[in-house]
């Protein structure tokens, strides 16, 4: 289950349980009302990043072919980019 879905049940059981923290305890509604702030932060900067990387392959393509980039990002490409992360930090 993702985080999303969770977060959606929790905002869904928090419209009919009052108080929340007679079921999930005071420190869980700060950790939901965390992981609700920060899931809103990562979707609006992806958003924002998949935005502007549009725009510069739509708007600036010269600036692409100058540089010898490709508009175009495969699986592969980012699964590899995700393996080496985790290699970095130890956690593979």
């Amino acid at each position: 289950m993702s985080l999303l879905t969770m977060l959606t049940i929790y905002d869904l059981l928090e419209l009919f349980i009052y108080p929340m923290k007679s079921i999930t305890s005071e420190t869980g509604c700060y950790v939901a009302e965390f992981f609700k702030k920060y899931t809103l932060m990562v979707l609006q900067c992806s958003s924002f990043y998949a935005s502007l990387f549009r725009y510069v392959c739509l708007v600036h393509a010269k600036f692409l072919a100058k540089r010898g980039w490709q508009p175009k990002v495969s699986y592969l490409d980012i699964s590899v980019i995700i393996m080496l992360k985790l290699y970095e930090s130890n956690e593979l």
